[in-house]
């Protein structure tokens, strides 16, 4: 585990959910494709972005994303999952 570094936590504030509120993450992985012509190695390529989604309705605040991906991002699961059911 991770050591995390020596600070007062009494004088911290929760992060929350911009959608439900809720301060619990989870780690996900959206998935995009870079066609061969925009790649470096000059073949198609699966690109995982890493972010934090609420635990509690999926939602993925947008500054856990990178600001270069599109604005037509979902930021939550397109399957409805959410709900406070937890995914392994």
């Amino acid at each position: 585990m991770q050591q995390q570094p020596n600070v007062d936590l009494s004088t911290s504030t929760a992060y929350t959910c911009d959608n439900c509120e809720h301060d619990t993450f989870k780690t996900v992985f959206k998935l995009r494709t870079v066609s061969a012509i925009a790649s470096p190695s000059g073949e198609e390529m699966l690109v995982p972005i890493q972010a934090f989604a609420c635990v509690h309705c999926g939602h993925i605040n947008k500054e856990f994303l990178p600001k270069d991906l599109p604005d037509n991002e979902d930021d939550g699961f397109s399957d409805g999952v959410g709900d406070g059911i937890l995914l392994g």
